[in-house]
């Protein structure tokens, strides 16, 4: 996994670059102090993924984002960010990144655990902390929408909450892996989430478990 890093702190691209150092199969590729570095530095290398602060000079992050959507770029973008709110990360989710981690929570295992989750299994991510705090900020419209899923969507969620990848879920369901993803896909869009953090914080949060 070939990996830029776009910051415009050079502690903080110091950090995440000996945070990465020791990983096999991770190399750092290139290191961006602006927007438009960042925007270089992936045309150059074609990395597979870029971590990216949301506040950088030049070029925003957020733009950063956009204009390499519009380019169809292959990247899965990281973005980093000191701001939790909901529109800083849907904005950015919005706008073409694949996941949203927040600074104070970027050590090595949660980045690895970003960077492989959006590159190697393809999905949006954020960490489950985030995801928890979003789902809570939801909770009065949330709760209303547990009867619309259907007996064999809360079976898959159960699954998918206790910690099951969608092959682990297809096992335990005797159904594809494929048949789990649209069922997964079904759920995040019946109880309006984005990413898998999302869904699980969002079972706990209504109890789905407890009869589980």
């Amino acid at each position: 996994m070939q990996i830029v890093i776009a910051d415009d702190h050079h502690l903080t691209r110091t950090g995440l670059k000996a945070t990465l150092k020791p990983v096999k199969d991770v190399t750092v590729v290139g290191e961006a102090g602006n927007g438009a570095e960042a925007l270089e530095l992936v045309r150059r290398h074609q990395p597979d993924a870029l971590i990216l602060d949301i506040e950088m000079p030049r070029v925003s992050g957020i733009e950063v984002a956009r204009r390499l959507r519009a380019a169809e770029a292959a990247v899965k973008i990281l973005a980093l960010s000191a701001y939790d709110e909901p529109e800083y990360v849907y904005g950015l989710l919005d706008a073409g990144a694949s996941g949203y981690l927040m600074k104070e929570e970027a050590d090595a295992d949660m980045v690895l655990q970003a960077l492989r989750g959006i590159v190697n299994d393809d999905e949006v991510w954020i960490s489950p902390r985030l995801a928890t705090d979003l789902v809570r900020r939801r909770a009065t419209s949330s709760r209303a929408r547990v009867e619309n899923l259907t007996e064999r969507e809360v079976e898959v969620l159960r699954h998918v909450a206790n910690g099951l990848d969608n092959a682990g879920v297809g096992e335990a369901l005797y159904i594809s892996r494929h048949t789990v993803r649209n069922h997964v896909e079904r759920i995040k869009a019946k109880i309006d989430v984005r990413t898998r953090a999302e869904l699980i914080a969002w079972a706990w949060h209504n109890d789905l478990m407890k009869s589980h």
